[in-house]
């Protein structure tokens, strides 16, 4: 639905899904903080601070990542095509390879995720520019591909960030990192 959020992974086959979608829409002109959380075989999405959707889903792996992550993406299962593309600004982004606490979620709110003390991200990309078609994870110093046509945005605070255009960009961060049985 448009304006909620979606958030969803799969087993290889795509047999097996954990899919979570918002109560509630994004609050428009502003941004919005989304958090999803595993923890074994529990899922949950927080928007700014608040739980949103859970579920518990057995029989999705716990193994090193084999799928290709996207951000402003969506497949349709185990590496196949983009089937949906994130409309909006993104600012931001962090994961972790442990699960967050509800608290330490809603403690947060405000504040960017990046700025978690008790917990250091493996990816963090602060979205603030692209270089030559590819945007650097501050956490480690590698670099993903920026897929589409970039455009870099700035709010009215001097908050940047970057703008999808719900048909055909996202970033492709590779498979490269370990998100098993407990991620953020």
């Amino acid at each position: 639905e448009k304006g909620k959020v979606i958030s969803g992974t799969s087993s290889s086959t795509g047999d097996t899904k954990a899919e979570l979608t918002t109560e509630s829409t994004l609050a428009p002109d502003v941004w919005n903080q989304i958090v999803v959380v595993r923890e074994g075989d529990d899922f949950r999405l927080y928007l700014n601070g608040t739980l949103e959707a859970e579920d518990t889903v057995s029989g999705l792996g716990t193994f090193d990542s084999l799928n290709t992550i996207y951000l402003g993406a969506m497949t349709n299962h185990a590496g196949g095509d983009r089937t949906a593309f994130f409309s909006g600004k993104m600012d931001e982004v962090s994961i972790y390879n442990t699960a967050l606490t509800d608290e330490m979620v809603a403690e947060n709110a405000e504040s960017y995720l990046g700025q978690y003390d008790k917990s250091r991200p493996i990816v963090y990309l602060d979205m603030n520019e692209v270089t030559e078609g590819k945007v650097m994870n501050q956490a480690d110093g590698k670099t993903f591909d920026f897929n589409g046509t970039v455009e870099p945005v700035e709010d009215e605070n001097g908050i940047k960030g970057l703008k999808f255009d719900g048909s055909s960009n996202y970033i492709n961060m590779g498979n490269d990192y370990q998100v098993d049985g407990e991620f953020t």
